[in-house]
């Protein structure tokens, strides 16, 4: 468990960075292509809703972990 708790905070720490860089370059993208601010915060606002519904694909598939009988 220890290893695994490490392993998860880079994980966590590598990916919040990675998004964050990635949805800056989508804002950027549509503020550049001539999009009103507030359209272009509402276009990277669905991107983000689609990356955050990515993720619950492979959170469905992970195994439960079987419970002791009582």
């Amino acid at each position: 468990m220890p290893r695994a708790a490490g392993a998860i905070n880079t994980i966590n720490r590598v990916g919040g960075a990675l998004g964050t860089a990635i949805l800056t370059l989508v804002l950027q993208h549509h503020l550049d292509g001539g999009l009103a601010p507030a359209a272009a915060y509402g276009a990277t606002f669905w991107w983000t809703m689609g990356l955050s519904a990515a993720t619950l694909l492979p959170a469905f598939l992970y195994p439960g972990r079987e419970r002791p009988p009582v």
